[in-house]
Protein backbone atom coordinates (compact mmCIF):
# COMPACT_ATOMS: atom_id res chain seq x y z
CA UNK A 1 0.00 0.00 0.00
CA UNK A 2 1.53 3.68 -1.12
CA UNK A 3 0.51 6.49 0.64
CA UNK A 4 1.50 10.13 0.61
CA UNK A 5 1.53 12.34 3.41
CA UNK A 6 -1.19 14.79 2.33
CA UNK A 7 -3.37 11.61 3.22
CA UNK A 8 -2.36 12.31 6.88
CA UNK A 9 -2.88 15.66 7.04
CA UNK A 10 -6.14 16.59 9.86
CA UNK A 11 -7.91 20.00 9.25
CA UNK A 12 -8.06 21.42 12.45
CA UNK A 13 -9.87 24.66 10.94
CA UNK A 14 -9.11 28.08 11.63
CA UNK A 15 -10.67 28.61 14.93
CA UNK A 16 -11.95 26.07 17.84
CA UNK A 17 -14.93 24.52 16.64
CA UNK A 18 -16.13 27.14 13.59
CA UNK A 19 -17.26 23.99 11.59
CA UNK A 20 -14.19 24.93 8.79
CA UNK A 21 -12.06 21.94 10.36
CA UNK A 22 -12.24 17.55 9.51
CA UNK A 23 -14.96 15.81 11.75
CA UNK A 24 -14.24 13.93 14.26
CA UNK A 25 -14.20 10.63 12.46
CA UNK A 26 -12.63 12.06 9.74
CA UNK A 27 -9.54 13.14 11.68
CA UNK A 28 -9.07 9.95 13.29
CA UNK A 29 -9.85 7.84 10.56
CA UNK A 30 -6.63 9.80 8.66
CA UNK A 31 -4.83 9.43 11.98
CA UNK A 32 -5.90 5.45 12.34
CA UNK A 33 -4.88 5.45 8.32
CA UNK A 34 -1.49 7.37 9.32
CA UNK A 35 -0.38 4.51 12.25
CA UNK A 36 -1.52 1.93 10.06
CA UNK A 37 1.03 3.22 7.76
CA UNK A 38 3.13 3.59 10.56
CA UNK A 39 3.04 -0.03 11.10
CA UNK A 40 2.84 -1.78 7.85
CA UNK A 41 5.95 0.17 5.85
CA UNK A 42 8.90 -1.01 6.04
CA UNK A 43 12.00 1.50 4.83
CA UNK A 44 12.14 0.28 1.51
CA UNK A 45 8.60 1.09 1.08
CA UNK A 46 9.04 4.50 1.55
CA UNK A 47 8.64 6.69 -1.54
CA UNK A 48 12.07 8.22 -1.44
CA UNK A 49 13.73 5.64 -0.04
CA UNK A 50 15.20 2.35 -2.85
CA UNK A 51 17.05 -0.37 -0.80
CA UNK A 52 18.01 -2.50 -3.75
CA UNK A 53 20.96 -5.00 -3.23
CA UNK A 54 21.53 -3.34 0.51
CA UNK A 55 23.88 -5.48 2.77
CA UNK A 56 24.48 -5.81 6.07
CA UNK A 57 26.89 -2.53 6.85
CA UNK A 58 25.26 -0.28 4.29
CA UNK A 59 24.18 3.50 4.99
CA UNK A 60 21.56 5.43 3.52
CA UNK A 61 22.91 7.95 1.00
CA UNK A 62 20.39 10.91 -0.86
CA UNK A 63 20.86 11.16 -4.67
CA UNK A 64 20.09 14.45 -6.00
CA UNK A 65 20.17 13.18 -9.41
CA UNK A 66 17.38 10.33 -8.86
CA UNK A 67 15.70 11.96 -6.09
CA UNK A 68 15.85 8.76 -3.80
CA UNK A 69 17.69 7.41 -0.64
CA UNK A 70 20.04 4.57 -1.96
CA UNK A 71 21.69 2.17 -0.03
CA UNK A 72 25.48 2.07 -0.14
CA UNK A 73 28.65 0.67 1.15
CA UNK A 74 30.55 4.76 1.44
CA UNK A 75 29.93 8.07 1.92
CA UNK A 76 28.60 9.76 -0.90
CA UNK A 77 28.86 13.24 -2.24
CA UNK A 78 27.26 14.15 -5.62
CA UNK A 79 29.51 14.66 -8.60
CA UNK A 80 32.94 15.95 -8.15
CA UNK A 81 32.90 18.96 -10.35
CA UNK A 82 29.65 20.33 -8.02
CA UNK A 83 32.24 20.65 -4.89
CA UNK A 84 32.83 24.45 -4.57
CA UNK A 85 36.35 24.30 -4.47
CA UNK A 86 36.51 22.33 -7.39
CA UNK A 87 36.75 23.28 -11.16
CA UNK A 88 37.05 20.71 -13.67
CA UNK A 89 38.15 22.06 -17.31
CA UNK A 90 37.06 19.78 -20.43
CA UNK A 91 38.11 17.69 -22.08
CA UNK A 92 39.05 15.41 -19.39
CA UNK A 93 42.91 12.99 -20.11
CA UNK A 94 43.73 9.84 -18.69
CA UNK A 95 46.24 10.59 -16.18
CA UNK A 96 45.20 14.38 -14.91
CA UNK A 97 45.23 15.39 -11.01
CA UNK A 98 43.54 17.97 -9.51
CA UNK A 99 46.21 20.42 -8.16
CA UNK A 100 45.58 23.57 -5.89
CA UNK A 101 46.00 26.77 -7.47
CA UNK A 102 45.64 28.68 -3.82
CA UNK A 103 41.73 28.95 -4.31
CA UNK A 104 40.08 26.46 -6.12
CA UNK A 105 41.37 22.45 -7.81
CA UNK A 106 41.75 22.67 -11.12
CA UNK A 107 42.30 19.23 -13.56
CA UNK A 108 45.03 19.18 -15.21
CA UNK A 109 47.91 16.84 -16.53
CA UNK A 110 51.31 17.22 -14.60
CA UNK A 111 55.24 16.93 -15.83
CA UNK A 112 58.25 17.29 -14.52
CA UNK A 113 57.64 21.28 -14.90
CA UNK A 114 55.19 21.08 -12.27
CA UNK A 115 57.72 18.91 -9.54
CA UNK A 116 60.07 21.11 -7.78
CA UNK A 117 63.59 19.86 -7.65
CA UNK A 118 64.63 17.95 -4.80
CA UNK A 119 68.09 15.85 -3.64
CA UNK A 120 67.29 13.87 -7.12
CA UNK A 121 67.92 16.16 -9.37
CA UNK A 122 66.53 16.61 -12.82
CA UNK A 123 68.77 15.80 -16.26
CA UNK A 124 70.01 18.95 -18.12
CA UNK A 125 72.35 19.23 -20.66
CA UNK A 126 74.82 21.11 -18.98
CA UNK A 127 74.88 18.72 -15.86
CA UNK A 128 75.10 15.94 -18.71
CA UNK A 129 77.99 17.36 -20.36
CA UNK A 130 79.62 18.46 -16.60
CA UNK A 131 79.31 15.05 -16.12
CA UNK A 132 80.76 13.36 -18.99
CA UNK A 133 83.54 16.24 -19.38
CA UNK A 134 84.25 15.12 -15.37
CA UNK A 135 84.72 11.35 -16.14
CA UNK A 136 86.46 11.25 -19.57
CA UNK A 137 89.20 13.22 -17.74
CA UNK A 138 89.68 10.10 -15.56
CA UNK A 139 89.23 7.60 -18.72
CA UNK A 140 91.79 7.02 -21.59
CA UNK A 141 91.73 4.06 -24.34
CA UNK A 142 92.12 1.74 -21.68
CA UNK A 143 88.33 2.38 -20.72
CA UNK A 144 87.18 2.10 -24.01
CA UNK A 145 86.72 -0.57 -25.93
CA UNK A 146 87.26 -0.86 -29.62
CA UNK A 147 84.57 -1.10 -32.03
CA UNK A 148 84.04 -5.26 -32.80
CA UNK A 149 83.67 -3.83 -36.42
CA UNK A 150 86.42 -1.76 -36.73
CA UNK A 151 88.60 -1.73 -39.96
CA UNK A 152 91.95 -0.17 -40.93
CA UNK A 153 89.75 2.14 -43.07
CA UNK A 154 87.45 3.15 -40.49
CA UNK A 155 89.35 5.17 -38.54
CA UNK A 156 87.84 3.61 -35.14
CA UNK A 157 91.08 0.99 -34.87
CA UNK A 158 93.16 1.90 -32.05
CA UNK A 159 97.11 1.78 -32.55
CA UNK A 160 99.43 -0.80 -32.39
CA UNK A 161 102.94 -1.81 -33.62
CA UNK A 162 102.33 -5.06 -35.45
CA UNK A 163 98.69 -3.40 -37.03
CA UNK A 164 101.34 -0.25 -38.64
CA UNK A 165 103.71 -2.48 -40.12
CA UNK A 166 101.59 -4.62 -41.41
CA UNK A 167 99.86 -1.65 -42.81
CA UNK A 168 102.94 -0.33 -43.87
CA UNK A 169 104.68 -2.93 -45.47
CA UNK A 170 101.13 -3.62 -47.19
CA UNK A 171 100.75 -0.47 -48.81
CA UNK A 172 104.61 0.30 -49.87
CA UNK A 173 104.39 -3.49 -51.69
CA UNK A 174 101.71 -0.97 -54.41
CA UNK A 175 104.39 1.71 -54.09
CA UNK A 176 107.19 3.11 -56.38
CA UNK A 177 109.42 5.68 -57.14
CA UNK A 178 106.38 7.07 -59.19
CA UNK A 179 104.44 7.65 -55.44
CA UNK A 180 107.56 9.64 -53.78
CA UNK A 181 108.20 12.98 -54.42
CA UNK A 182 111.76 14.00 -54.85
CA UNK A 183 113.42 15.62 -52.01
CA UNK A 184 116.86 16.13 -51.31
CA UNK A 185 118.07 12.62 -52.65
CA UNK A 186 117.31 13.31 -56.51
CA UNK A 187 116.06 10.45 -58.82
CA UNK A 188 118.09 9.10 -61.64
CA UNK A 189 117.88 10.58 -65.08
CA UNK A 190 120.48 10.36 -68.19
CA UNK A 191 120.97 13.90 -68.07
CA UNK A 192 121.92 13.67 -64.71
CA UNK A 193 123.99 10.61 -65.34
CA UNK A 194 125.84 12.14 -68.26
CA UNK A 195 126.34 15.43 -66.16
CA UNK A 196 127.79 13.39 -63.55
CA UNK A 197 130.11 11.40 -65.86
CA UNK A 198 131.82 14.63 -67.29
CA UNK A 199 131.85 15.47 -63.64
CA UNK A 200 133.55 12.24 -63.02
CA UNK A 201 136.05 12.50 -65.69
CA UNK A 202 136.54 16.45 -64.91
CA UNK A 203 137.22 14.81 -61.25
CA UNK A 204 139.26 12.00 -62.43
CA UNK A 205 141.94 14.24 -64.34
CA UNK A 206 141.51 16.91 -61.51
CA UNK A 207 143.89 19.12 -63.25
CA UNK A 208 146.06 16.30 -63.84
CA UNK A 209 149.06 17.15 -65.88
CA UNK A 210 148.85 17.29 -69.57
CA UNK A 211 151.16 13.72 -69.73
CA UNK A 212 148.93 11.89 -67.45
CA UNK A 213 145.64 12.90 -68.32
CA UNK A 214 144.97 9.94 -70.87
CA UNK A 215 145.72 5.78 -70.18
CA UNK A 216 148.27 5.88 -72.48
CA UNK A 217 149.94 8.19 -70.54
CA UNK A 218 148.71 7.11 -66.93
CA UNK A 219 149.83 2.97 -68.97
CA UNK A 220 153.24 4.66 -69.66
CA UNK A 221 153.61 5.84 -66.10
CA UNK A 222 153.09 2.49 -64.47
CA UNK A 223 155.27 1.24 -66.80
CA UNK A 224 152.62 -0.55 -69.11
CA UNK A 225 153.14 -3.56 -66.45
CA UNK A 226 149.87 -5.44 -67.23
CA UNK A 227 149.88 -7.02 -64.07
CA UNK A 228 149.94 -3.74 -62.18
CA UNK A 229 147.41 -5.12 -59.89
CA UNK A 230 149.19 -7.85 -58.66
CA UNK A 231 152.36 -5.96 -58.40
CA UNK A 232 150.00 -3.22 -56.25
CA UNK A 233 148.60 -6.29 -54.40
CA UNK A 234 151.88 -7.90 -53.98
CA UNK A 235 153.23 -4.38 -52.38
CA UNK A 236 149.75 -4.04 -49.99
CA UNK A 237 150.33 -7.48 -48.77
CA UNK A 238 151.49 -6.09 -46.25
CA UNK A 239 148.31 -3.35 -45.17
CA UNK A 240 145.24 -3.93 -43.85
CA UNK A 241 143.41 -6.76 -45.44
CA UNK A 242 140.65 -6.51 -47.79
CA UNK A 243 137.12 -6.24 -45.76
CA UNK A 244 133.55 -6.73 -47.74
CA UNK A 245 129.85 -5.83 -46.52
CA UNK A 246 127.62 -8.44 -46.42
CA UNK A 247 124.31 -6.54 -47.88
CA UNK A 248 123.56 -3.15 -49.45
CA UNK A 249 122.26 -2.26 -45.58
CA UNK A 250 125.57 -2.96 -44.01
CA UNK A 251 127.67 -0.13 -43.42
CA UNK A 252 131.67 0.32 -41.79
CA UNK A 253 132.14 1.29 -38.52
CA UNK A 254 135.04 2.67 -37.23
CA UNK A 255 136.45 -0.48 -35.64
CA UNK A 256 136.32 -1.41 -39.07
CA UNK A 257 133.37 -3.75 -38.76
CA UNK A 258 129.98 -3.82 -40.98
CA UNK A 259 126.89 -3.85 -39.05
CA UNK A 260 123.55 -4.39 -40.42
CA UNK A 261 121.81 -0.46 -40.56
CA UNK A 262 118.91 -0.12 -38.39
CA UNK A 263 117.30 2.31 -35.99
CA UNK A 264 119.11 0.69 -32.96
CA UNK A 265 122.52 1.98 -34.87
CA UNK A 266 121.44 5.38 -35.32
CA UNK A 267 121.48 7.95 -31.98
CA UNK A 268 118.38 9.50 -32.04
CA UNK A 269 119.25 13.34 -33.04
CA UNK A 270 118.02 15.06 -29.50
CA UNK A 271 115.78 17.40 -31.27
CA UNK A 272 112.09 17.29 -30.85
CA UNK A 273 111.42 17.32 -34.58
CA UNK A 274 113.49 13.73 -35.24
CA UNK A 275 112.59 11.68 -32.33
CA UNK A 276 111.97 8.25 -32.17
CA UNK A 277 108.30 6.20 -31.92
CA UNK A 278 107.89 5.12 -27.95
CA UNK A 279 104.71 3.85 -26.70
CA UNK A 280 104.97 6.41 -24.12
CA UNK A 281 105.38 9.38 -26.12
CA UNK A 282 102.82 8.02 -28.03
CA UNK A 283 100.21 8.00 -25.44
CA UNK A 284 101.25 11.24 -23.85
CA UNK A 285 100.56 12.79 -27.47
CA UNK A 286 96.77 10.64 -27.59
CA UNK A 287 95.61 11.79 -24.08
CA UNK A 288 96.72 15.69 -24.89
CA UNK A 289 94.72 15.38 -28.18
CA UNK A 290 91.81 12.96 -26.42
CA UNK A 291 91.62 16.43 -23.78
CA UNK A 292 90.55 18.63 -26.71
CA UNK A 293 88.12 16.37 -28.28
CA UNK A 294 84.46 15.73 -27.43
CA UNK A 295 82.03 13.15 -28.41
CA UNK A 296 81.57 15.49 -31.61
CA UNK A 297 84.50 13.78 -32.84
CA UNK A 298 83.80 10.85 -32.44
CA UNK A 299 81.06 9.10 -35.02
CA UNK A 300 78.56 6.85 -33.23
CA UNK A 301 78.58 3.32 -34.15
CA UNK A 302 76.24 2.82 -36.63
CA UNK A 303 75.32 -0.36 -34.61
CA UNK A 304 74.87 1.06 -31.48
CA UNK A 305 71.29 0.57 -29.72
CA UNK A 306 69.82 1.61 -26.10
CA UNK A 307 70.94 -1.52 -25.15
CA UNK A 308 74.56 -1.73 -26.42
CA UNK A 309 75.61 0.92 -24.23
CA UNK A 310 77.63 2.85 -26.99
CA UNK A 311 74.53 5.23 -28.14
CA UNK A 312 75.11 8.80 -27.69
CA UNK A 313 71.82 10.42 -25.72
CA UNK A 314 69.30 12.54 -27.36
CA UNK A 315 66.32 13.90 -25.99
CA UNK A 316 64.30 11.66 -28.73
CA UNK A 317 66.13 8.44 -27.31
CA UNK A 318 65.36 9.60 -23.80
CA UNK A 319 61.64 10.66 -24.26
CA UNK A 320 61.04 7.04 -26.12
CA UNK A 321 63.17 5.24 -23.28
CA UNK A 322 60.91 7.50 -20.54
CA UNK A 323 57.65 6.85 -22.26
CA UNK A 324 58.16 2.90 -22.91
CA UNK A 325 59.14 2.35 -19.00
CA UNK A 326 56.85 4.74 -17.49
CA UNK A 327 54.19 2.61 -19.57
CA UNK A 328 55.30 -0.27 -17.37
CA UNK A 329 54.72 1.25 -14.65
CA UNK A 330 52.17 2.86 -11.80
CA UNK A 331 51.60 4.66 -8.71
CA UNK A 332 52.99 1.60 -6.71
CA UNK A 333 56.17 2.23 -8.14
CA UNK A 334 56.54 6.11 -7.09
CA UNK A 335 57.20 6.51 -3.11
CA UNK A 336 54.79 9.34 -2.03
CA UNK A 337 56.15 12.90 -1.43
CA UNK A 338 57.43 12.96 2.17
CA UNK A 339 56.16 16.41 2.60
CA UNK A 340 52.73 15.64 1.22
CA UNK A 341 49.72 17.30 2.68
CA UNK A 342 46.07 16.79 2.30
CA UNK A 343 46.21 20.30 0.46
CA UNK A 344 49.60 19.65 -1.56
CA UNK A 345 47.74 17.59 -3.87
CA UNK A 346 50.69 14.86 -4.25
CA UNK A 347 49.02 12.16 -1.38
CA UNK A 348 47.89 9.21 -2.75
CA UNK A 349 44.60 8.22 -1.67
CA UNK A 350 44.00 5.33 1.44
CA UNK A 351 40.93 4.84 2.99
CA UNK A 352 42.18 5.65 6.36
CA UNK A 353 43.09 9.03 5.21
CA UNK A 354 39.17 9.66 3.55
CA UNK A 355 37.53 7.98 6.67
CA UNK A 356 39.74 10.45 8.71
CA UNK A 357 38.79 13.38 5.86
CA UNK A 358 35.12 12.16 6.68
CA UNK A 359 35.43 12.22 10.90
CA UNK A 360 36.71 16.07 10.85
CA UNK A 361 33.76 16.95 8.50
CA UNK A 362 30.95 18.64 10.14
CA UNK A 363 27.37 18.27 8.48
CA UNK A 364 27.43 21.87 7.66
CA UNK A 365 30.12 20.80 4.77
CA UNK A 366 27.61 18.09 2.86
CA UNK A 367 26.50 19.90 -0.31
CA UNK A 368 22.89 19.21 0.55
CA UNK A 369 22.47 20.62 3.64
CA UNK A 370 21.75 24.09 4.88
CA UNK A 371 23.15 25.23 8.36
CA UNK A 372 22.42 29.26 8.10
CA UNK A 373 20.50 30.19 11.16
CA UNK A 374 21.38 27.36 13.33
CA UNK A 375 20.68 27.44 16.91
CA UNK A 376 21.12 25.51 19.83
CA UNK A 377 18.13 22.28 19.93
CA UNK A 378 17.37 23.40 16.28
CA UNK A 379 16.43 20.35 13.85
CA UNK A 380 16.88 19.84 10.49
CA UNK A 381 14.04 19.13 7.83
CA UNK A 382 14.38 18.64 4.21
CA UNK A 383 12.80 21.04 1.87
CA UNK A 384 12.02 19.39 -1.53
CA UNK A 385 11.23 23.28 -3.55
CA UNK A 386 15.27 23.71 -2.57
CA UNK A 387 16.62 20.12 -2.62
CA UNK A 388 18.44 20.73 0.62
CA UNK A 389 18.18 19.93 4.04
CA UNK A 390 17.85 23.36 6.06
CA UNK A 391 17.35 24.20 9.79
CA UNK A 392 13.63 24.76 11.09
CA UNK A 393 13.54 25.60 14.80
CA UNK A 394 10.66 23.68 15.78
CA UNK A 395 10.01 19.55 15.43
CA UNK A 396 7.50 18.26 13.15
CA UNK A 397 4.40 17.45 15.76
CA UNK A 398 4.52 14.37 17.38
CA UNK A 399 1.25 12.24 17.54
CA UNK A 400 2.08 9.97 21.01
CA UNK A 401 0.87 6.23 20.46
CA UNK A 402 0.59 4.01 23.27
CA UNK A 403 0.21 -0.29 22.70
CA UNK A 404 -0.50 -2.50 24.74
CA UNK A 405 -0.67 -7.03 23.67
CA UNK A 406 -3.52 -8.96 24.66
CA UNK A 407 -2.66 -12.17 25.58
CA UNK A 408 -5.45 -15.82 26.23
CA UNK A 409 -7.29 -15.68 22.87
CA UNK A 410 -9.19 -19.48 22.90
CA UNK A 411 -11.46 -19.30 19.50
CA UNK A 412 -14.28 -18.69 22.20
CA UNK A 413 -13.75 -15.59 24.08
CA UNK A 414 -15.12 -11.91 22.66
CA UNK A 415 -14.10 -9.98 25.31
CA UNK A 416 -10.76 -9.16 27.04
CA UNK A 417 -10.13 -6.56 29.33
CA UNK A 418 -7.44 -3.34 28.97
CA UNK A 419 -5.24 -2.98 31.42
CA UNK A 420 -2.62 0.09 29.93
CA UNK A 421 -4.54 1.79 27.52
CA UNK A 422 -7.82 3.11 27.35
CA UNK A 423 -9.12 4.62 24.20
CA UNK A 424 -12.39 4.52 22.53
CA UNK A 425 -13.58 2.76 19.64
CA UNK A 426 -12.45 5.83 17.31
CA UNK A 427 -9.25 6.17 18.57
CA UNK A 428 -8.36 3.50 19.23
CA UNK A 429 -6.27 0.55 16.51
CA UNK A 430 -6.83 -2.89 16.87
CA UNK A 431 -5.05 -5.84 14.95
CA UNK A 432 -5.73 -9.51 15.38
CA UNK A 433 -2.13 -11.52 14.06
CA UNK A 434 -1.35 -7.89 12.38
CA UNK A 435 -4.66 -7.64 10.17
CA UNK A 436 -6.37 -4.33 11.43
CA UNK A 437 -9.69 -4.60 12.60
CA UNK A 438 -12.99 -2.44 11.53
CA UNK A 439 -13.96 -0.20 14.01
CA UNK A 440 -17.97 -0.81 15.17
CA UNK A 441 -18.34 -3.64 12.46
CA UNK A 442 -14.90 -6.17 14.36
CA UNK A 443 -15.08 -4.45 17.13
CA UNK A 444 -16.44 -2.21 20.06
CA UNK A 445 -14.28 -0.57 23.00
CA UNK A 446 -16.03 0.48 26.00
CA UNK A 447 -13.65 1.83 29.11
CA UNK A 448 -11.31 -1.00 29.72
CA UNK A 449 -13.24 -3.78 28.07
CA UNK A 450 -12.27 -4.91 24.35
CA UNK A 451 -15.38 -6.55 22.93
CA UNK A 452 -15.01 -8.28 19.49
CA UNK A 453 -18.12 -9.18 17.24
CA UNK A 454 -16.54 -12.90 16.57
CA UNK A 455 -13.86 -14.51 18.34
CA UNK A 456 -10.39 -14.35 17.60
CA UNK A 457 -8.72 -17.33 16.66
CA UNK A 458 -7.21 -19.33 19.44
CA UNK A 459 -3.83 -18.24 19.80
CA UNK A 460 -3.94 -15.20 18.41
CA UNK A 461 -2.04 -12.16 18.98
CA UNK A 462 -4.50 -8.86 19.64
CA UNK A 463 -2.56 -5.67 19.80
CA UNK A 464 -4.59 -2.52 20.94
CA UNK A 465 -2.97 1.05 20.01
CA UNK A 466 -4.33 4.47 21.43
CA UNK A 467 -3.67 7.21 19.35
CA UNK A 468 -3.07 10.86 20.69
CA UNK A 469 -2.83 9.70 24.54
CA UNK A 470 -0.36 12.23 25.51
CA UNK A 471 -0.38 16.21 25.62
CA UNK A 472 2.26 17.58 23.06
CA UNK A 473 5.82 18.42 24.43
CA UNK A 474 7.14 21.84 24.48
CA UNK A 475 10.76 23.06 22.97
CA UNK A 476 12.44 24.19 25.89
CA UNK A 477 14.32 27.97 25.82
CA UNK A 478 17.00 29.22 27.65
CA UNK A 479 18.10 32.71 25.68
CA UNK A 480 16.54 34.87 23.17
CA UNK A 481 15.37 32.54 20.05
CA UNK A 482 13.24 33.05 16.61
CA UNK A 483 10.01 31.54 17.14
CA UNK A 484 8.49 29.14 14.51
CA UNK A 485 4.63 28.43 13.14
CA UNK A 486 3.14 25.73 15.27
CA UNK A 487 5.48 26.18 17.68
CA UNK A 488 5.47 25.04 21.24
CA UNK A 489 7.57 27.13 23.82
CA UNK A 490 8.52 26.59 27.43
CA UNK A 491 10.17 29.65 28.43
CA UNK A 492 13.03 29.93 31.36
CA UNK A 493 13.82 33.50 32.40
CA UNK A 494 14.96 32.39 35.76
CA UNK A 495 18.54 33.23 34.00
CA UNK A 496 17.65 36.82 32.63
CA UNK A 497 15.50 38.37 30.35
CA UNK A 498 14.50 36.47 27.48
CA UNK A 499 12.78 38.10 23.80
CA UNK A 500 11.47 35.41 21.02
CA UNK A 501 11.01 36.81 17.75
CA UNK A 502 7.75 36.42 15.57
CA UNK A 503 7.68 35.48 12.22
CA UNK A 504 8.02 38.32 9.37
CA UNK A 505 5.31 36.82 7.40
CA UNK A 506 2.78 34.98 8.92
CA UNK A 507 0.11 33.34 7.12
CA UNK A 508 -3.94 33.74 8.67
CA UNK A 509 -4.56 30.91 11.28
CA UNK A 510 -0.87 29.89 11.63
CA UNK A 511 -0.37 30.18 15.72
CA UNK A 512 2.24 29.97 18.14
CA UNK A 513 2.30 28.69 21.83
CA UNK A 514 4.53 30.02 24.96
CA UNK A 515 4.43 28.94 29.10
CA UNK A 516 6.57 29.94 31.54
CA UNK A 517 8.44 27.09 32.01
CA UNK A 518 10.55 28.53 35.25
CA UNK A 519 7.77 30.30 36.59
CA UNK A 520 9.97 33.56 36.32
CA UNK A 521 8.34 35.86 34.00
CA UNK A 522 7.76 38.17 37.20
CA UNK A 523 11.28 38.15 37.84
CA UNK A 524 12.86 38.38 34.65
CA UNK A 525 10.80 39.89 31.55
CA UNK A 526 9.31 37.93 28.42
CA UNK A 527 9.47 39.63 25.54
CA UNK A 528 7.49 38.44 22.55
CA UNK A 529 8.90 41.12 19.09
CA UNK A 530 6.29 41.38 16.99
CA UNK A 531 8.88 41.59 13.91
CA UNK A 532 7.16 44.00 12.06
CA UNK A 533 3.65 43.18 12.21
CA UNK A 534 1.16 44.60 14.96
CA UNK A 535 -0.18 42.18 18.39
CA UNK A 536 -3.44 42.50 19.72
CA UNK A 537 -3.99 45.63 16.45
CA UNK A 538 -1.08 47.53 18.71
CA UNK A 539 2.84 48.18 17.15
CA UNK A 540 4.43 47.39 19.81
CA UNK A 541 6.02 44.27 21.46
CA UNK A 542 4.28 42.26 23.93
CA UNK A 543 6.19 41.81 27.56
CA UNK A 544 5.02 38.74 29.68
CA UNK A 545 5.73 39.46 33.92
CA UNK A 546 3.13 37.29 35.78
CA UNK A 547 4.65 34.04 37.05
CA UNK A 548 3.15 30.97 35.52
CA UNK A 549 1.27 32.63 32.79
CA UNK A 550 1.03 30.87 29.57
CA UNK A 551 -0.92 32.09 26.29
CA UNK A 552 -0.90 31.70 22.79
CA UNK A 553 -0.80 34.10 19.54
CA UNK A 554 -2.93 33.62 16.40
CA UNK A 555 -1.99 35.23 13.04
CA UNK A 556 -5.55 36.49 11.86
CA UNK A 557 -4.21 37.94 8.81
CA UNK A 558 -3.93 41.29 9.78
CA UNK A 559 -2.96 40.85 13.56
CA UNK A 560 -1.59 38.66 16.35
CA UNK A 561 -4.43 37.80 18.69
CA UNK A 562 -3.48 36.48 22.05
CA UNK A 563 -5.50 33.58 23.66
Amino acid sequence: MSHTPSQYVVNRGVLANDGTGDTLRDAFGKLNEAVEALYETDLGQLGNVDITGAVTGNTLIYNAITGNWEASSTVAASALNDLTDVVIVAPLQVGQTLRYNGGTFLNTKLSTDDVTEGANLYYTTARDDSHFDTRLATKSTANLSEDPAATVSSGTMYYTDARVNTAFDTRLATKTTTDLTEGTNLYYTDARADARVAIGITNLIDGAPAALDTLNEIAAAINDDASYAATITSALAGKEPTITATSATDYYRGDKTFVTLNTDAIPESGTPTNLWYTTARANTDFDTRLATKSTANLAEDPAATNSSGTAYYTTTRHNTDFDTRLATKSTADVAEDPAATVSSGTMYYTDARVDTRIAATNIGSLNNVNTAGVVNNAYLRYNSVAGEWQIALTADPVIPVESEVITGANGVLTSFTLSTVAPTTKSGIVSVNGVIQEPTTAYSISGTTLTFTAPPPSGARIEVRSIGGGEPGFLMRTSDFNAEIAGRYGVDTSGGIITATLPAVPTAGQAIYFMDAGGAFGTNTFTVDRNGNTINGAASNLAKTTNGESFGLMYTGSTWRTY
